[in-house]
C-alpha cells in the first residue's frame, strides 16, 4: 500500500507524495491524468482522480463486453475490441515494502535502483 510505503519512508509532504506515486502509475492512467487539464495539487485529490480514471476504464470495458483477448463484440451497432494487455494495469515490481521504503527515503528509481531520477524516466 503506497501510503504505508510513504509513511514508512517519512514522506509527508504532498508534492514528494505525488512525484512518487507518479512514477509508479501505468503510462494509461498517468496520460489519463495530465489530459484531464486540472491535475489536482494535493495527494488526495491526485489519488481520487487517478480512482476515478481506473474506474471509468474498467467500465468501459464492462459495457463493451470485453471478456477476453482479441475478442470482438457488437453493442448498439459500434464494435470494441479488446487487447490482449490491459494499458491501465499498474506494473507490479519485485522489490518489497521495506525496499520501497528505503528507495523513497534515498530517492532511488524503482527500476534500476540509481539516484537522480525516478522510474518514469529510467
Amino acid at each position: 500500500d503506497f501510503i504505508h510505503l510513504a509513511a514508512q519512508a517519512k514522506v509527508k509532504d504532498d508534492d514528494t507524495k505525488i512525484q512518487f506515486f507518479q512514477d509508479g502509475l501505468d503510462m494509461g492512467i498517468l496520460t489519463r491524468l495530465f489530459n484531464t487539464g486540472d491535475v489536482p495539487s494535493d495527494f488526495d485529490g491526485v489519488i481520487e482522480t487517478c480512482v476515478n480514471i481506473d474506474n471509468s476504464y474498467h467500465h468501459l470495458m464492462s459495457v463493451c463486453n470485453w471478456h477476453a483477448p482479441q475478442k470482438k463484440s457488437q453493442k448498439y451497432g459500434s464494435t470494441c475490441y479488446m487487447s490482449s494487455h490491459d494499458p491501465n494495469t499498474m506494473e507490479v515490481d519485485h522489490l518489497t515494502q521495506a525496499e520501497k521504503a528505503k528507495h523513497m527515503k534515498k530517492g532511488k528509481c524503482f527500476n534500476c535502483h540509481q539516484t537522480g531520477h525516478h522510474v518514469n524516466r529510467c
